[in-house]
């Protein structure tokens, strides 16, 4: 129990973080890619 409530936190910020990234990632790249690349 007190593992899983120490470990849900840390994939939370992970997930956040990856997600951040991506988007970052994405918005710079619009320039080169075509503007319509969104799912």
């Amino acid at each position: 129990m007190s593992s899983l409530q120490s470990i849900v936190p840390l994939i939370i910020i992970g997930v956040s973080l990856v997600v951040f990234f991506k988007w970052v990632g994405r918005d710079m790249n619009r320039e080169e890619k075509k503007p319509r690349s969104r799912r």
